[in-house]
């Protein structure tokens, strides 16, 4: 895939998410937010909405990355996944969504931290995947193990299919308001943020502000 991404990619990608009925669903964009519950923002004078990506399959924004990043994977091993072996790394959603979704796959891995809550790992293998709870120090080597064995490595982050898949989100909220203001996405390590500010952008939003938030005391993106 060429890196200049057009809209036609994210709606290439929606209509792949669409064809995994029970693997994801269309959540609501809640209206009139701030009249439902009090908050600093209630006195603006703003209309608040949200999407209630929280209710999504597995608990989180996840699957739909990682059901257009496997369908890509799939058409790469020649749709023949019962032969293959997968590993990722991941403390929590991504782990659950990545395990939920890869059953086809021969083998499953997901390495984590041992500083991860001890009930992940429970979760991750109620999927059918192996979790591998490691020293933090030593979760890169854990990986590139698994590599050398012949196992294929699904980015939690860094891969453009995944970000495209995040991106129906964007399509989703413009579905339901067609012009928005301003646009607030929690960003951790952004592949959410860059899935929704581009699939809003390429569609010709161009005045609508996007803005990615994390906490104080993770900052990393903008530290970066």
């Amino acid at each position: 895939m060429s890196l200049i991404l057009s809209f036609e990619d994210f709606e290439n990608a929606r209509r792949v998410i669409a064809q995994n009925a029970g693997q994801w669903k269309r959540t609501p964009l809640i209206r009139h937010w701030k009249d439902l519950r009090s908050c600093a923002a209630a006195s603006q004078q703003c209309d608040l909405y949200l999407k209630m990506e929280n209710t999504q399959v597995t608990g989180s924004y996840k699957v739909r990355g990682i059901i257009n990043q496997l369908h890509h994977l799939d058409m790469e091993l020649g749709g023949n996944p019962k032969e293959k072996e997968l590993v990722t790394i991941s403390a929590g959603n991504f782990g659950k969504a990545f395990a939920f979704l890869s059953g086809s796959y021969k083998t499953r891995y997901v390495v984590m931290a041992e500083s991860a809550p001890p009930n992940r790992k429970p979760i991750i293998e109620g999927f059918g995947a192996v979790a591998e709870r490691v020293p933090t120090s030593e979760l890169d080597a854990r990986v590139e193990y698994h590599v050398s064995k012949g196992r294929i490595f699904v980015n939690p982050l860094n891969d453009i299919n995944l970000i495209i898949g995040h991106g129906s989100i964007g399509m989703e909220i413009l579905d339901d308001l067609p012009d928005p203001d301003v646009i607030v996405v929690p960003c951790g390590g952004g592949s959410l943020l860059g899935g929704i500010a581009s699939a809003v952008r390429l569609s010709g939003r161009t005045e609508c502000r996007i803005y990615g938030v994390e906490p104080e005391n993770g900052d990393l993106t903008s530290a970066a």
